[in-house]
């Protein structure tokens, strides 16, 4: 089974620079004039409940012995997945009822990149589902980072694994196996 490649939430900071609140200053700078718009990157929050309550099933299930650890990871990674997707649904619905569009999305990683005024982007910070609002060149050095960590997947999956010598059940003359 093939990784989904993720930008980790330090990572993410860590791309974000100065941090969110550059980022949103900057959104009120424009907010005077009404602004034409803006281009940004949008985090979304998955539902923090939906998965602490699966983390916790997995856990008695783990420690009841009916699964083993690599099953629960993967349960988990799954439930992960599957609140990201219900995030992007949510911000979708929520999006569609302001003036901001969703221009393109990182699948499996939450992360949108969206147009719209700058009140309406500003606002979406007050929905449960919008994380963090960020400038929109995080996305493109997102992608980025994403599709070198596939790259570097890639190159893993493709070097040949060193081979070992066939064994065999020679002996010498004397009787003894070789070492």
């Amino acid at each position: 089974m093939t990784e989904i490649p993720t930008v980790g939430r330090r990572r993410l900071l860590e791309l974000t620079g100065v941090g969110t609140g550059v980022a949103v200053s900057g959104c009120m700078n424009q907010l005077g004039g009404g602004g034409d718009g803006r281009q940004v990157t949008v985090s979304l929050q998955p539902d923090q409940e939906t998965l602490q309550a699966r983390q916790q099933e997995l856990r008695e299930e783990l420690l009841a012995g009916n699964i083993s650890q690599a099953e629960a990871q993967q349960q988990y990674q799954a439930t992960q997945q599957e609140a990201l997707a219900d995030a992007v649904d949510t911000a979708e619905d929520v999006f569609a009822s302001s003036a901001i569009t969703i221009e393109d999305r990182i699948e499996g990683q939450g992360l949108l990149l969206v147009a719209g005024g700058d009140s309406d982007i500003l606002d979406s910070l007050d929905t449960d589902v919008v994380q963090l609002i960020a400038a929109g060149g995080l996305f493109e050095q997102a992608r980025a980072a994403q599709q070198q960590q596939q790259q570097q997947q890639q190159q893993q999956q493709q070097q040949p694994t060193p081979q070992q010598p066939p064994e065999t059940n020679e002996s010498t003359a004397d009787g003894s196996t070789p070492e």
